[in-house]
């Protein structure tokens, strides 16, 4: 099993297993230990935290803290991990999709990868769940740089 994960408020976590996809919205610290100890990846890809300059301080302070306490449970639960920067996964995931959007591309990718899949955060939600779907994306990206083990 292969788990990606998009830190952040409006981020989300995936697992990909032989012939499933299973995406949550990012949630508490506790709930983020739960999930990984449930599903028991065999490793992470997690989106490298990057400065935004249109973010606020507190903002950035409260990412920082999110993306600080992931590390620090893949750690402490010993899941291997690696970080990987928007634009690496992006180009490959998006790949033959037209538009200049990331979030566009983002959703149409997801679509196309998993068309039967719900990409809403709650029963409540009415459009899809970016950080969940980044997550997915995120996970194959990651799934298919893996080497094959025999």
């Amino acid at each position: 099993m292969i788990c990606g994960i998009d830190p952040g408020a409006k981020g989300g976590i995936a697992f990909l297993g032989l012939t499933m996809l299973i995406t949550y919205p990012m949630g508490e610290a506790w709930e983020l230990v739960n999930i990984l100890e449930l599903h028991a990846p065999a490793h992470v890809f997690v989106e490298k935290a990057r400065p935004m300059p249109s973010q606020g301080v507190t903002s950035m302070f409260t990412f920082g803290r999110g993306y600080g306490e992931i590390l620090g449970i893949l750690i402490a639960l010993k899941i291997p991990h690696t970080l990987v920067i928007p634009r690496t996964w992006q180009k490959v995931m998006h790949l033959g999709i037209g538009g200049d959007q990331p979030k566009v591309k983002s959703e149409i990718a997801s679509r196309q990868t998993w068309p039967c899949h719900n990409w809403l955060g709650s029963p409540r939600c009415r459009k899809a769940h970016d950080g969940m779907i980044d997550a997915a994306l995120i996970a194959e990206y990651g799934r298919r740089s893996l080497p094959l083990t025999p």
